[in-house]
């Protein structure tokens, strides 16, 4: 059954829009996998319209942020859609992850997606891509604060991005799409511990980038050196206003979160 984009774009707009019950839709979305033919290719092997489907997610995500609260509404439902069967009554799988409440290579799909590269700025198009850059960011912040996904460590690396490296060109839109992360999943930071343990011959994912010597992975103190980045940020001339405006705005966020915890811990 081939399935493009557009039979995925069609009914994700129409529920974000508010035109299409959630059933239905979930239903557009998903049924093609209950209808294929068995015994193929009802295996292990790659969903080629898996990934397109989350890629269609990507792309609406990076097209509408005040819309992105009904596209975790819409992934929720997919989730928590009840398990797919093999006809020797086994769960079917791609890639390992189960139909559906895994989500099967959304991780993937979206690992791909995150090899953002700052345009120069004679390209027509940076504004464009540099928004659709801090769109995802705040989707997959939203996601992951909403338990469908743990992208947690995407977190570590667009704050060591953006506030553990020397100011530069690309630094302007980096602080914009870090400041997301303290937007929509701000506490969920502030609380974890995760130092996400790795290989030894592996580069270290959770490292710490040249401006911070702190413990690598979520720590107070890091998230203590974040907030002051932020602060310094929102002053600094090198960088435009609505990244100075951004940068400030997730200074006084992170600042409202540290007096909520506070106040519990009283």
């Amino acid at each position: 059954m081939a399935l493009d984009e557009l039979s995925f774009l069609e009914p994700i707009d129409s529920y974000i829009l508010g035109n299409a019950p959630l059933d239905d839709v979930v239903h557009r979305l998903t049924h093609w996998v209950t209808e294929l033919n068995p015994p193929e290719p009802l295996d292990e092997s790659e969903f080629p319209a898996l990934w397109v489907l989350w890629s269609a997610f990507n792309k609406v995500a990076q097209r509408v942020l005040e819309k992105q609260e009904r596209l975790v509404e819409l992934l929720l439902a997919i989730k928590n859609l009840p398990p797919v069967l093999k006809p020797d009554g086994e769960r079917l799988t791609c890639w390992g992850g189960r139909f559906w409440e895994d989500l099967p290579i959304f991780g993937p799909n979206m690992r791909e997606s995150w090899n953002f590269s700052d345009p120069e700025d004679t390209q027509p198009d940076r504004d464009q891509i540099r928004k659709n850059w801090i769109h995802l960011n705040a989707f997959v912040a939203r996601i992951t604060d909403a338990q469908v996904s743990d992208f947690d460590l995407y977190a570590i690396w667009e704050l060591r991005e953006a506030l553990e490296h020397p100011v530069d060109s690309s630094t302007d839109v980096k602080v914009q799409a870090a400041a997301q992360w303290i937007f929509f999943a701000g506490p969920r930071l502030y609380q974890s511990e995760k130092i996400f343990e790795h290989e030894p011959l592996v580069l270290d994912p959770a490292r710490g980038g040249p401006l911070f010597d702190g413990e690598r992975g979520f720590t107070k103190e890091r998230w203590v050196f974040w907030k002051q980045r932020f602060e310094a940020l929102s002053t600094d001339p090198q960088l435009s206003d609505d990244a100075r405006r951004v940068a400030d705005e997730a200074l006084n966020a992170m600042i409202t979160i540290d007096r909520k915890f506070m106040i519990q811990a009283m």
